[in-house]
């Protein structure tokens, strides 16, 4: 019931994104930091997180970390699956806000959203960052004129054996 009335609302489309990525790129950097005896150690995880934490909001790396004693593929999806994501809203925000009033994306990626999955259904989603204007206090303007309680974001992502896609829809509330 809930959903249909969600979906009687009017909405208006704000803007929306794609990113395709390659799979086995990140596989490739997956494996640059694991060791050849054991393929879920980490060789050097102060190298892996000074990558990681060019894009990916701190909730994403703790998300992260907790695969570590997954397979190599599995995480590398993961990985990707940020990655297009960030990417993909980053298109989507160019389509609505003016270029002048976005921050830079390395800021978007880090401190403003991150990928998570519905707990019931497992799907992809986005939330935005609650603490956004505390821990950004340069970009605070811009989190109450064009994010907080204006949109809503919906997110899919699909994937084959070497290929992931993330498409990014933003709408009004």
């Amino acid at each position: 019931m809930q959903k249909l009335q969600m979906l009687r609302q009017a909405r208006n489309l704000l803007g929306i994104g794609t990113d395709i990525v390659y799979l086995p790129r990140f596989q490739r950097l997956l494996m640059k930091y694991t060791n050849d005896d054991d393929v879920y150690a980490i060789k050097s995880s102060s190298a892996l997180d000074r990558i990681n934490d060019k894009f990916m909001h701190p909730i994403e790396r703790a998300t992260f970390r907790s695969l570590a004693n997954e397979s190599l593929s599995k995480r590398a999806k993961y990985l990707a699956g940020v990655w297009a994501t960030k990417e993909a809203t980053l298109k989507a925000l160019h389509c609505y806000i003016p270029s002048e009033h976005i921050p830079p994306a390395q800021v978007i990626y880090t401190k403003l959203l991150y990928k998570t999955n519905n707990t019931s259904t497992g799907s992809p989603q986005l939330q935005f960052d609650k603490n956004f204007s505390t821990t950004t206090p340069l970009y605070s303007q811009f989190f109450r004129d064009y994010i907080n309680g204006k949109i809503s974001t919906l997110l899919s992502i699909s994937h084959d054996e070497q290929y992931l896609v993330s498409f990014v829809c933003l709408t009004s509330k």
